[in-house]
């Protein structure tokens, strides 16, 4: 069985360390035998989530579209930067009108990263990712945070090694889910 991985980075600045981590994951996916997509949140713009907004006009088609590429994943892969201790507002924005959507997709084996130049890491970021997806009950099955990150950092051997064996876990977790 082939898995689809589906990366996603929380940021959408063109030269972001966690863009550079999807696109580091993709590889690591390929190379274990899976497909994979990375998702660019910059290619799907959408409004602040509102409920009068989505009463009046609906679920926008791009985030109709993440979700139909979401749908499609075995597991997914997020990447997002620690903003003032949280994790960044287009993901959080992403999150909740995909879920707006009528069929729950975010509940396969995930797998959270972040990078960052300072000694966190990004990890605080991460905390409150974790909390948001695990209320959704989405199985988190794997967390890293790389600190000292700087351009290029995503092809450092020890960072390579902790994507593949996150992907590892999050691949055995997915085969189990489907097994029982």
């Amino acid at each position: 069985m082939t898995h689809k991985i589906v990366a996603i980075a929380g940021s959408t600045r063109a030269a972001s360390l966690h863009k550079q981590l999807v696109r580091a994951a993709a590889h690591e996916a390929e190379r274990l035998g899976a497909s994979a997509t990375v998702v660019d949140l910059s290619d799907h713009p959408m409004p602040l989530y509102d409920g009068d907004l989505e009463d009046a006009e609906g679920v926008p088609g791009s985030a109709r579209e993440l979700h139909a590429v979401l749908a499609d994943a075995d597991v997914v892969f997020i990447a997002s930067p620690e903003y003032n201790g949280g994790y960044t507002a287009v993901l959080k924005n992403a999150i909740d009108w995909v879920t707006r959507v009528e069929k729950q997709v975010f509940q396969r084996p995930t797998v959270l990263a972040s990078a960052s130049p300072g000694r966190g890491g990004g990890a605080k970021g991460l905390a409150g990712l974790r909390t948001t997806l695990e209320h959704m009950a989405v199985p988190v099955v794997a967390e890293f945070s790389v600190p000292g990150a700087g351009p290029g950092f995503a092809d450092h051997p020890v960072v390579r090694d902790l994507i593949r064996s996150s992907l590892e876990q999050a691949f055995d977790s997915e085969e189990l889910a489907v097994a029982s």
